[in-house]
């Protein structure tokens, strides 16, 4: 075993952990591209070409019968008039032949769609494997990388201490003073003054000073909620999120919701299916997320109404999740809605305008106006925490958040203990 490294510089670490987060944003917009090229291919042989040609063997079917019904039609008339039957024939045998393609092709189209949902089924089998990689262990990977460079940085900075005399001891001579005049010179002075000579004292470094780097040793450090944001897609993930369209009832509730200011409790016009009690209290959630983020000084600019929101499928009707809000693009708000639980495996995003948002959760839309950079953990109808851009928790007050706040803190430092 050897017994240390001749560790120079962390860059090398630096390096290796930004190639592993570049390695898992372009294959994790790879998976997704592949995955949504997969899904057209399946519906578009389920839900189009299939019914396509059923509809058109029925039509064939009634072209056969009208030439036919000609073709006898015209065969009674040839009877007394002499008359030729070629032309009509010719189109019954057309006819039947049309019929018969659109048959095989309804027999093709069905033998297909069942082998191309078989082949989907083995690819998102084989790839579940790199889907995992992906998602847990490379980010753990990075995770231990960036703790590594901080220890080894921290131990730099660690000052070596010198060595000082004792107090009521001379320094140990140096080469320069082991001669005979030099020690007779040192003991003649203090016989002759009779006071004791003490040695000089080293000025000592104040305390309090912080580091040069300027952190300090009260710092709190990161939040276990941190470990959230190593599930927010990247850039490319993004872009590849179709924008989901919304009804048109749906869009004039949720412009309803727009004419406040995203950071206010908005006016809750609650959907068909929202009762008295439940609309009351995403009231409540939202006037409290409100006074949550004029408490911290985050309410910055909202998202505008046909901007995108992306979120992890089937976490927007949840109570448990969290939004992180990266820097915002042309048509993109910046926003990402996860859930808190990790439940494994590859998600899939879905794309959601900004008004439909605040039609079907007011409470989060209260939200949508913090500054980007900044991660909202939301439980149990409140926020439990606010991260800021460095990881670390903003201070909430004693009115803010949800009822279990503490509660939920030290789950999530269970949770990340466990991770």
């Amino acid at each position: 075993m050897p017994e240390g490294a001749n560790l120079r510089s962390t860059e090398a670490l630096l390096r290796l952990k930004a190639a592993i987060e570049r390695f898992i944003e372009q294959a994790v917009g790879a998976l997704t591209e592949v995955e949504a090229d997969a899904q057209r291919g399946v519906s578009r042989m389920t839900r189009q070409l299939g019914p396509y040609w059923l509809a058109r063997t029925s039509r064939l079917s009634e072209d056969v019968a009208r030439a036919r019904s000609a073709l006898v039609r015209k065969e009674g008339s040839a009877l007394t008039e002499h008359a030729s039957v070629v032309d009509e024939r010719r189109a019954l045998e057309t006819a039947k032949s049309d019929l018969e393609t659109a048959r095989q092709k309804v027999k093709l189209v069905r033998a297909w769609a069942v082998e191309l949902e078989r082949q989907h089924e083995m690819y998102r089998g084989a790839v579940t494997a790199l889907a995992e990689v992906l998602q847990q262990e490379l980010p753990h990977a990075c995770e231990q990388l960036r703790r590594m460079v901080e220890a080894v940085e921290g131990y730099q900075r660690i000052a070596v201490p010198e060595s000082r005399p004792l107090d009521g001891e001379h320094p140990a001579p140096g080469p320069a003073e082991a001669g005979p005049a030099m020690r007779s010179a040192a003991e003649a002075v203090p016989a002759a003054s009779g006071a004791a000579t003490e040695p000089a004292q080293e000025p000592r470094e104040p305390i309090g000073v912080p580091p040069a780097d300027g952190t300090s040793a009260a710092d709190p450090p990161p939040s276990p909620w941190a470990r959230l944001v190593r599930r927010v897609p990247g850039p490319a993930v993004r872009a590849g999120v179709a924008l989901r369209a919304a009804d048109g009832a749906g869009a004039r509730r949720g412009a309803q919701h727009l004419t406040g200011h995203a950071g206010r409790p908005p006016a809750a016009h609650g959907g068909p299916s929202d009762s008295d009690g439940a609309l009351q209290a995403r009231r409540s959630d939202a006037a409290r997320c409100a006074r949550t983020l004029a408490g911290l000084g985050l309410v910055g600019q909202p998202p505008a109404p046909g901007d995108k929101i992306v979120y992890a499928a089937g976490c927007l009707d949840g109570r448990d999740v969290f939004l992180h809000r990266v820097a915002p693009a042309a048509g993109d708000s910046g926003w990402y809605i996860g859930p808190v639980a990790d439940a494994g495996g590859f998600p899939g995003f879905v794309g959601l305008g900004a008004a439909e948002l605040a039609r079907r959760r007011p409470d989060l839309w209260a939200l949508a106006g913090v500054v980007p950079g900044h991660t909202i953990v939301w439980q149990s109808g409140g926020v439990v925490a606010v991260l800021g851009p460095d990881g670390r928790e903003c201070q909430l007050g004693p009115g803010d958040g949800g009822p279990d706040r503490e509660h939920h803190a030290g789950g999530a430092a269970a949770d990340g203990d466990a991770s």
